[in-house]
């Protein structure tokens, strides 16, 4: 079995495109303004995540949907 290394494995961020707060299944504490949303992306940047899932669904909170 081959090993891995931390060059083999990355981390994505998701990007709250519907808005961001403690809870799911109720009103976003924080509006997804496209301000807002860039200082997430940075912040998931600077921290180390290679990556971000990105919602485009009206229905759907999950990237893939």
């Amino acid at each position: 079995m081959e090993e891995l290394s931390s060059d083999d494995i990355e981390f994505g961020w998701y990007i709250p495109s519907t808005g961001d707060g403690s809870y799911l299944g109720v009103k976003p504490e924080r509006e997804p303004t496209i301000d807002y949303l860039i200082k997430v992306a940075q912040t998931a940047e600077q921290a180390g995540f290679t990556f971000a899932l990105v919602p485009t669904g009206g229905n759907c909170i999950d990237a893939w949907c």
